[in-house]
């Protein structure tokens, strides 16, 4: 990697155009880069950023693929071993890429690039390495007095004089600078040749660059602080900018003018169309006639700020969530996590459903946090949440009822033995405004899961054993369901027991979605919040362990499993062994943490295999 990094860094300094920089990246690429088809391809088909829509770009799933669509600052950084290629994949995954917005870009987002590493991050890495220096001096020295007016006209139209003379300023120092301005101010007209109109494009470009990397104020946020609309530049201002387009071979500035106006004026009439209307109650039923069940109201508040989200991931949460307020405390409100990491894609999800009433099913590896990920929802929403546990004994008189015999005593004295209907948890969550989470579905007999199917289409639920009644569902009852397969059989070989299901019920499920093992970024700061006196590269231990460990499960090497909570108890382990092992015993109390909470509850099997990795990872 050194070679690599010192032939990268002369890549930087030598280069002709960017075409030749990222023709030079490529061959390093090819040359120190590994990553699998299989990983780039699963990466790829969870990502928001790939496809076929407008926002979206569609790489081949190769290592080829995935190079091309790299900017050149992510391919710098992982040839040169600041990230890694699993990291890249894991932000086109996770689509945290957000965190790195790029308003150039089809995605509006660097793509690929981790959300660990910011543009100040990569900046200070690149001046480390003198990556910028040679280009830096070459580009001043190669603008012509012509270029720069040219390029100040069309620059002072895409930001305000102040900035605009301020970075030109940075960028050719106080005396060339200064000769640009006196020109301007004069009024003197550069030369209109078509090289000179080409020559002030490209300056404008690179200027334009170097704008949006030094003012607070970018592209999207001055589009969206402007007057809605854009007119057309003057005729001479017209003809260069449309002799420049022309070459690239674009329709004219009027053209694209008229599009962006159109663009904006749809994008105007969707921001002030009324939002999606959300059911209210104004107080919550008591099915089950217990009084410790309080009245409560919804309200609705925007998405970011119930769950805490910033950044760049902020603006995909602007919409209206319901959110309960109670007289008293709701037994079947789960207390809130304050550490628990939630990831864009999967609550998106879980909240359109909820906002929507569409019935959700949730799959992936057991140990992902499918359960936790709908229970820390209603507990942000102060939502009454009731869990079912599936298996293959559970009848279908544990989820409608039954009759049960009583005892009465009259207005006599007299005692009689009556019998009475008792609902099952199925009628009961219903009955409220709850949220249903129907645990490990696809254990379910079938002749049982036909029970539900009415349920799953928004139905009542017919119970013939209490004289034909119909429970209706209370209008803020929502359903999801967990799996650790899609319904259609064991397709690991890691989970006996879950059977095939009916397609009538899977049919009943109108929003699905894949929940993988949380991304690093998150995995590492949820093992910092539970366990806060472990150093940083204690942290970066366990996490190597965890993600070695998952990939392990993955590819069936071992049965074991890891899941948030392993992980935690890991940290937390190690943390308390600190204080028993003395100074300098730091690999024994590694050692004897990972024991406690992994290693004996494994099997001889995979003892061996976690071994290894602990040995690897922890000495």
């Amino acid at each position: 990697m050194a070679d690599a990094t010192s032939q990268c860094i002369r890549a930087w300094q030598t280069h002709s155009t960017k075409a030749d920089l990222r023709s030079q990246l490529r061959s390093l690429w090819d040359a120190n880069i590994a990553v699998s088809d299989h990983d780039i391809a699963n990466a790829f088909h969870k990502s928001d950023y790939v496809g076929s829509a407008s926002n979206q770009i569609s790489p081949r799933p190769t290592g080829s693929g995935l190079r091309d669509s790299l900017p050149i600052e992510v391919l710098t950084m992982c040839v040169m071993g600041k990230i890694t290629a699993h990291e890249v994949l894991d932000a086109i995954e996770n689509n945290t890429c957000d965190a790195n917005p790029s308003p150039k870009s089809k995605t509006g987002v660097h793509f690929g690039w981790p959300i660990d590493v910011g543009v100040k991050e990569w900046n200070a890495f690149a001046n480390d390495h003198d990556l910028f220096t040679t280009k830096e001096k070459s580009m001043s020295e190669d603008m012509s007095l012509d270029d720069l007016v040219s390029a100040y006209s069309i620059l002072t139209d895409y930001a305000s004089e102040d900035d605009v003379r301020e970075i030109f300023v940075e960028v050719l120092g106080s005396a060339k600078a200064t000769g640009v301005f006196s020109t301007i101010e004069v009024g003197v007209t550069p030369d209109r040749s078509d090289d000179t109109r080409i020559g002030a494009m490209a300056t404008f470009i690179e200027l334009k660059d170097k704008l949006n990397a030094h003012i607070d104020v970018g592209v999207e946020e001055s589009i969206a602080s402007g007057p809605g609309t854009y007119e057309l530049p003057d005729e001479d201002k017209a003809k260069l900018i449309n002799m420049t387009l022309g070459t690239a071979g674009l329709p004219d500035i009027g053209e694209l003018i008229g599009a962006i106006n159109s663009a904006t004026a749809e994008i105007n009439k969707l921001k002030s169309a009324p939002k999606m209307a959300l059911p209210t109650e104004p107080s919550a039923s008591t099915p089950t006639g217990d009084a410790s069940i309080p009245s409560g109201s919804v309200r609705v508040e925007e998405a970011y700020k119930v769950f805490g989200i910033t950044g760049a991931a902020k603006k995909q949460f602007t919409f209206d969530v319901p959110v309960w307020t109670w007289d008293a405390p709701h037994p079947h409100v789960p207390q809130i996590d304050e550490n628990y990491q939630f990831q864009p894609q999967p609550l998106m999800r879980v909240l359109y459903s909820i906002i929507t009433n569409n019935r959700c099913y949730l799959h992936g590896h057991t140990g992902s946090g499918k359960t936790t990920l709908v229970e820390q929802v209603a507990a942000r929403l102060c939502y009454p949440f009731m869990r079912l546990n599936f298996d293959s004994e559970i009848t279908r008189m544990d989820l409608i009822g039954r009759d049960v015999l009583t005892t009465e005593t009259d207005e006599h004295g007299n005692t009689n033995t009556v019998s009475s209907f008792v609902d099952g948890i199925l009628p009961q969550m219903m009955q409220g405004p709850y949220i249903g989470c129907f645990d490990e579905i696809d254990f379910v007999r079938p002749d049982v899961s036909y029970v539900m199917q009415r349920v799953f289409e928004g139905n009542g639920l017919l119970i013939t054993e209490d004289g034909g009644r119909v429970v209706k569902p209370h209008r803020m009852f929502r359903m999801f369901a967990t799996g650790n397969t899609v319904g259609q059989g064991d397709e690991f070989g890691m989970y006996q027991g879950a059977r095939p299901q009916s397609i009538a019920l899977l049919d009943r499920f109108t929003v699905w979605s894949h929940i993988d093992y949380m991304p690093k970024h998150a995995r590492k700061k949820l093992i910092a919040a539970n366990a806060s006196r472990l150093e940083e590269s204690d942290i970066d231990k366990i996490d190597s362990y965890v993600h070695e460990h998952l990939q392990a499960f993955k590819e069936g090497k071992v049965l074991q499993p890891i899941s948030p909570r392993g992980f935690i108890a890991l940290g937390q382990a190690v943390m308390a062994f600190y204080t028993f092992y003395p100074a300098g015993s730091e690999t024994k109390a590694f050692q004897q943490a990972f024991e406690t909470t992994i290693l004996d509850r494994a099997t001889v099997q995979d003892k061996v295999v976690l071994q290894g990795i602990a040995q690897r990872v922890f000495s």
